[in-house]
């Protein structure tokens, strides 16, 4: 078309404001247009998806609310499973109940996997996984799109990211939303086990210069030592009202509690049934006058002993088991990816190496040591018949229980040698029990004159050995934290 003599073009000024305009109305009708097209197939899946969000929300709210334990995989906390203990449950006569939520892949869709809500009870007379019921909280999750973490700012809310997608007719339709739960909790092994260091059968000797929190307790000698500089130092439960206690069982009429020297500070209460060894200058006590006590009334252990589950118990909660049979599992069998099922090891990388989650069996023994330059990091049980973990000033762990318990080191000799769980390691962290109901616990610090390692346990053991300096034993929290 020709502009005729008399006729006037658009300016620039008005084209500009005639796009704009257009490009002002033009999306909003075509979502108008969407919304009125939009197939009855897609309303439905999207109702279903707002559905599937709430309901697992309310579960999931109300299990962490009543929750005072919550673990989960924290290198990837969308891989699942993700578990509660229920507070109400501990001080039962029942065991305490579990609430686990997990992926299912038999779910309604072709493309999706359900999440489900199991409840179940560790029967410890037994050792296996007694399921009390399971329900679907979502039909139409993928593999990836839940996730339940502690958030990193607030510790005490549980962080739950949910997405809900299902297919309406060849288009996939999603929902998602985060919510955050009140939670008030500790880690298990706060919960199992009410002593820092338990000695079931033999001595327990303490030298260095170490700190301890929580109640300690023997069946025969406790031997304490400090060094020359800073003190060895026991801090008891609940802010020094707690003990440390000598059975003394074996021979009452010799000595119970041997303080080697002076530099030793107890805050709490330490007696024995049998007699107190205190040469020289006595040490250091809080909160009472008459510390220390002799010819207390013999306190028993009172530690209900938990039993190994079977491998296939722990499948059922979705834990990954790997079996090494009678090889010895070290650095280089953990980095075989020809060791596992799906041929995936252990990942190597620039200073760290991350261990596959899961619980580790071996017949021989588990000994990893001389990483040199790497921290070596995972959500980990070992179970063997001798576990050492060889550290030194360039090789460090960071390693947290797996084990629904929140056993970490769990030793199964059933004859007592002198290094049953042996650890030597500097800077490192261990979150989780260290456990040797037949055997023997050493714990070698590496870095004199420093508190470098963190065991967050308790131990458990016939004997405990906490020798050299650098050891911080704090149950009732997290090592990580």
């Amino acid at each position: 078309m020709s502009i005729r003599k008399g006729q006037r073009a658009f300016t620039l000024v008005e084209l500009i404001i005639a796009v704009t305009f257009f490009a002002m109305i033009i999306p909003g009708s075509l979502l108008a247009l969407a919304a009125l097209t939009k197939t009855p197939a897609e309303e439905t899946a999207d109702l279903a998806n707002i559905n599937d969000v709430d309901y697992a929300a309310r579960w999931i709210t109300m299990d962490a609310n009543q929750a005072h334990t919550f673990w989960y995989y924290e290198e990837d906390p969308s891989v699942g499973p993700w578990t509660f203990i229920l507070t109400d449950s501990v001080s039962g006569e029942n065991p305490p109940l579990h609430v686990m939520y997990h992926y299912d892949d038999s779910g309604d869709s072709l493309v999706s996997d359900q999440l489900l809500r199991t409840e179940f009870y560790i029967d410890e007379e037994v050792g296996t996984i007694i399921e009390v019921g399971t329900i679907i909280v979502m039909r139409s999750v993928q593999q990836g799109d839940i996730s339940l973490e502690l958030d990193d700012e607030y510790p005490n809310l549980v962080k739950a990211t949910l997405k809900a997608t299902r297919d309406a007719g060849g288009r996939f339709r999603s929902k998602q939303e985060t919510i955050y739960a009140h939670f008030e909790g500790k880690p298990p092994w706060e919960w199992w086990n009410p002593y820092a260091l338990a000695s079931l059968v033999g001595e327990l000797e303490l030298s260095g210069r170490n700190v301890v929190h929580g109640n300690i307790i023997c069946e025969d000698k406790i031997t304490l030592k400090g060094p020359d500089a800073e003190p060895l130092q026991i801090v008891t439960r609940d802010e020094g009202t707690g003990f440390v206690h000598a059975n003394a069982r074996n021979n009452p009429s010799e000595t119970g509690l041997d303080f080697k020297n002076k530099n030793v500070e107890i805050y709490g209460y330490a007696s024995t049934t049998g007699t107190i060894n205190l040469p020289g200058a006595d040490p250091y006590f809080d909160p009472s006058e008459d510390n220390p006590k002799s010819g207390e009334p013999y306190r028993p252990i009172d530690i209900e002993l938990p039993e190994l589950l079977a491998i296939e118990e722990y499948e059922k909660l979705g834990i990954d088991c790997f079996d090494a049979g009678e090889a010895e599992i070290n650095l280089n069998w953990l980095l075989n990816p020809d060791n596992y099922p799906d041929n995936e090891g252990a990942t190597m990388g620039v200073d760290t190496i991350i261990l596959r989650p899961g619980i580790y069996f071996s017949d021989s023994e588990i000994f990893l040591e001389k990483a040199h330059g790497f921290t070596i990091k995972g959500y980990v049980t070992f179970v063997a018949p001798k576990i050492h973990l060889k550290g030194d000033d360039n090789t460090h762990f960071s390693l947290r229980s797996i084990e629904p318990r929140g056993i970490l080191l769990w030793c199964t000799v059933e004859i007592r040698g002198e290094k049953d769980i042996w650890i030597t390691a500097g800077g490192s962290t261990f979150s989780g029990v260290f456990y040797v109901p037949e055997g023997k616990i050493l714990l070698e610090g590496h870095a004199p004159g420093q508190l470098t390692e963190y065991a967050s346990s308790p131990m458990v053991a016939s004997a405990i050995e906490l020798k050299h300096s650098g050891w911080v034993i704090w149950p009732g929290v997290d090592a990580e934290e």
